[in-house]
């Protein structure tokens, strides 16, 4: 036997000449074994793993080993102990590597051929399957792969908190000391339910260097063994850090969420931040991945009806074929939640009508204009289905926007950025700090600014002038500039004439070039793409860096928009002739233009007017201009003549421009609103209905077309919600009604629903003496805490909110009316009673709501009642210590139904209770009663 010890480095030949160290003999005498003896005794067979995944290899042993040549081996798998179900021979070694998919027996019989009996069998074992996808999921690599300096150092998340440090590996398979801690078996995760908010704190220390970074954190939600759904990413840290720092937040475990065992993964990266980049499915240079299971469990079910408000979608206008998201305005708390998204051609969902996803957010595609909505499902609820209002997905054919063009991007940060990117009219500022918002962007290496910046628009055969300003984001070293745009429209910029401008002469540090090119008269006319690139290398270069890259090269790309336009050919096809207004006062100026523009130079324009459709009364000439700003006395058609420099001619559809009525062209006040929070979302009155989806900009207002007739001495509700902005968290909300046609809002004719949150209710009477015939009323909002009282609906400028006006009629006393005598009382904690006073003959609905106005569906409906003989109407199902309103309104039959009565007011009542005071001689009993409120009767605690 030799050994051999070298100096600095391992011996690797016995033979060999090194030059310091020592070699050793040894003597040693190797005898021959004798044969084994006796009966085998291998006791109990044993396993490596006794829950390994599926697939997955371990080993199998004996407990005892016996000695001597001639000793045999035969290893054997059943599905029973008795091993008479599918028994297999296995392997004749010592020990057996093996892998399963179902649970299994092993053992084996040792034979020594010198025995008596010959067979010793081993005690059987059990070797489960683990399902634990935690576990047993093949999860993408992520981690770093370079040790030191960032590195997770405590992760907090729910009830689990798990520290480590910079020199002690985590036990769980494939730990890597400072680049990844699989703490999977390990560490106890957290359990939490579906729907719980859950806290958690991530804390970096460095292990070496201080460098920019930022953590992530992830949960795989549906168990597919990945992060990468929509809502799997939970923290995505927004800014960079540096040095050791602790991140905090909360996330919401959705109720979708599969139940059981799944895994967490926590990242801190040296990159950039904020990034779009998805670090739990991809490595990195420095930092460090940490690995942990998430327990979730079943959350509560939902309750009531749901109420899902707007469709809404990610993009409203998508390229074909590109991925979108849609979503609800409003959640569904609950376990047991259901949904159904459907789209179609039409919005009465008739046309080509499709059953989607069954998921809370649905992601899907299209090739041409869809409508979309969600059907809500509470199964416990009466009714149970609510239905979201539906949403128009249109299709984006701009070549600029969806064309796939080649990327370009640096590969590193720093150095060369472009500052000033201004060609023609446009120009745009960029910095080093922000993110340019557009697909793809990466600070300090990709801006996209398609759809946020407006690019130049240009005729065919124009100079264009244009300026590249480079300034560093770090070093400073030789670079050049380019620019490029896509005159063909093919998705790259590799044609003859497409690069614009390249630097002739290399420049080091920040400057600014500039120069002109010319558009060609072959370019394709509408939006195609232009892209400006600063690159850190020597110029002149030939490489066309639009289209490839060069790793160590610095380099960012701006992608614009750039239209072009030529002569028009062709017969013009101006399609319908559009009005600013339908209806137009008496002098009042509107636009007339046109549904199709006609591109090209030298294209002219004749307006025209007249009395009838085929412009043979009173036809005169107005305009010559692409658009017609006009006014009328009385209702005009309207029309243009649209001709090209070869006289081929296109007349736009005629429009009828009808005469406003008189509520619209009245003069009222001018107000102003900025629109900037506490803004109107619904306004509703008997049958008005009005939604604005969006806060309305400065000056914030809108004379709305909705309409609605109410009638003399009639009390109606009005219901005004305003949107949930995180600004004022709630408005303050004034209504006028202008009873005498005035012209003017008095503080006799105003009403005030709501003075803070974001919804409010009050019964309006409209007095007997109301003008008949058409009238204005004036919805205006404010943040809550800010004056808007009964003066004010002529106050000329207030800092938030919007004002909203609407024409209504008012009409003599109706033969129908609501019933009279009404009471609503809480019988208990779930239930209440609507009375009221009844005619021969006549029937009643009832509709008792928590919110909105009666007849508006079933959002805020509780219960309801139709075609009732009253005079009772008992309410169940409601919900304790809740303000709820009652509304009765009649069936005459002749005509066949009234007006909704005012909201009668009720609260249901809390859960009852008892209390002892024991005190010897003095001890008493309070004994529990309802706590009860009605209309008629002041707030009362009964002992």
């Amino acid at each position: 036997m030799r050994v051999i010890k070298n100096y600095n480095a391992s011996p690797t030949l016995p033979c060999g000449a090194y030059g310091f160290g020592q070699a050793e003999d040894y003597l040693v005498n190797v005898s021959a074994s004798s044969a084994c003896a006796g009966t085998p005794t291998p006791g109990n067979t044993i396993t490596s793993n006794a829950n390994p995944c599926s697939g997955t290899s371990f080993t199998l042993s004996l407990q005892n080993a016996t000695l001597g040549t001639g000793v045999t081996y035969q290893w054997q798998s059943a599905d029973d102990a008795g091993f008479t179900l599918n028994l297999t021979a296995m392997g004749t070694n010592a020990t057996q590597v093996t892998s399963q998919t179902a649970p299994k027996y092993y053992r084996c019989t040792v034979t020594c051929p010198a025995g008596a009996p010959t067979d010793g069998t081993s005690t059987e074992v059990l070797v489960n399957v683990n399902t634990d996808l935690c576990f047993c999921a093949p999860y993408p690599v992520s981690q770093a792969t370079v040790s030191g300096d960032e590195d997770l150092s405590n992760v907090t998340v729910g009830g689990m908190n798990n520290t480590s440090n910079c020199i002690t590996a985590a036990g769980g398979a494939g730990s890597i000391l400072q680049r990844y801690s699989n703490f999977v078996g390990i560490v106890a995760g957290p359990i939490q339910a579906q729907g719980d908010v859950v806290s958690f704190s991530l804390t970096q220390t460095s292990c070496g260097g201080d460098y920019g970074h930022g953590m992530q954190l992830y949960v795989d939600w549906n168990q597919d063994g990945d992060f990468l759904d929509v809502d799997e990413q939970v923290y995505n840290q927004p800014v960079q850090g540096t040095g050791t720092e602790t991140v905090t937040g909360s996330f919401t475990v959705p109720y979708t969420a599969l139940l059981g065992s799944t895994r967490m993964r926590a990242v801190v990266a040296e990159v950039v931040f904020p990034t779009v980049t998805n670090y739990a499915q991809t490595t990195f240079g420095w930092g460090e991945t940490e690995d942990y299971c998430f327990t979730v469990t079943a959350g509560s079910g939902c309750a009531g009806t749901p109420t899902p408000g707007n469709t809404l979608t990610s993009n409203a206008n998508p390229c074909s074929g590109a991925n979108f998201t849609l979503s609800l305005q409003n959640s569904t708390p609950g376990s047991n939640t259901t949904y159904q998204w459907e789209s179609a051609d039409d919005a009465a969902f008739s046309v080509n009508f499709t059953a989607l996803g069954t998921n809370p957010t649905q992601v899907t595609s299209q090739t041409t204009a869809k409508y979309y909505r969600c059907i809500v499902s509470c199964p416990t609820a009466v009714p149970t289905d609510g239905i979201s209002t539906e949403v128009l997905v249109t299709v984006n054919t701009d070549n600029c926007a969806c064309l796939a063009y080649p990327a370009s991007v640096a590969v590193f940060t720093g150095d060369e950025d472009l500052s000033n990117v201004t060609v023609g009219s446009m120009n745009n500022t960029s910095d080093c700090f922000t993110v340019a918002p557009g697909a793809g962007s990466v600070l300090e290496r990709y801006a996209n600014y398609v759809g946020s910046v407006t690019g130049p628009t240009q005729a065919q055969g124009d100079i264009v002038s244009f300026s590249l300003t480079q300034t560093s984001c770090g070093g400073s070293y030789g670079n050049g500039m380019q620019l490029y745009v896509d005159w063909n429209q093919d998705g790259d910029f590799l044609d003859v004439d497409e690069q614009v401008y390249t630097q002739p002469a290399g420049a080091t540090g920040d400057h600014t070039e500039t120069g002109t090119f010319s558009v060609p008269i072959s370019a394709t006319l509408g939006s195609t793409r232009m892209r400006a690139v600063v690159v850190e290398g020597a110029f002149p270069d030939p490489t066309n860096y639009s289209v490839v890259g060069i790793i160590g090269a610095k380099r960012k790309t701006i992608a614009l928009r750039l239209r072009s336009v030529s002569a028009c050919t062709g017969t013009p096809a101006p399609g319908n002739t559009i009005a600013s207004v339908a209806n137009a006062c008496s002098a009042a100026n509107f636009t007339l233009s046109l549904q199709n523009p006609t591109s090209g130079l030298g294209v002219t324009y004749q307006w025209e007017s007249a009395d009838d459709a085929g412009f043979t009364v009173n036809q005169t000439n107005l305009g010559t201009a692409s658009t017609q700003v006009t006014s009328q006395a009385t209702a005009k058609y309207y029309r243009c003549t649209v001709t090209c420099p070869t006289f081929a001619v296109g007349v736009s559809n005629p429009i009828l421009v009808s005469m406003a009525g008189a509520c619209q062209c009245a003069v009222y006040c001018a107000v102003t609103n900025n629109g900037d929070g506490a803004c109107i979302n619904t306004v509703q009155i008997n049958t008005l209905n009005s939604t604005s989806a969006a806060c309305v900009a400065n000056p914030g207002y809108t004379l709305r077309s909705e309409t609605t007739n109410l009638s003399r001495g009639l009390t109606y509700p009005i219901t005004v919600t305003t949107i949930n902005d995180v600004i004022y968290g709630g408005a303050i909300v004034s209504v006028w009604f202008d009873w005498d046609n005035s012209g003017t809002f008095d503080a006799g004719e105003w009403f005030q629903p709501n003075t803070t949150g974001f919804t409010g209710t009050i019964n309006v009477p409209v007095p007997v003496t109301a003008n008949l015939g058409t009238t204005r009323m004036r919805v205006r909002t404010r943040g809550a805490g800010n004056p808007n009282a009964a003066t004010d609906g002529c106050t000329a400028t207030f800092g938030s909110g919007t004002c909203e006006d609407f024409c209504i009629t008012i009409d003599p006393l109706p033969s129908c009316l609501p019933p009279s005598g009404l009471t609503a009382v809480a019988n208990n904690t779930t239930s209440g009673t609507v009375t009221w006073n009844t005619t021969i003959g006549e029937t009643y609905d009832v509709e008792v709501r928590s919110s909105g106005a009666p007849g508006s569906g079933p959002g805020g409906l509780d219960d309801s009642g139709t075609a009732l003989a009253g005079p009772t109407f008992n309410a169940t199902g409601l919900t304790p210590t809740t303000n709820y309103l009652a509304y009765v309104r009649t069936d005459c039959g002749t005509p066949p139904l009234s007006s909704w009565s005012a909201g009668l007011p009720f609260r249901t009542g809390v859960c009852e209770a008892s209390v002892n005071f024991p005190g010897g001689l003095n001890d008493f009993n309070i004994t529990p009663v309802s706590l009860r409120t009605s209309t008629t009767h002041p707030l009362h605690w009964w002992v």
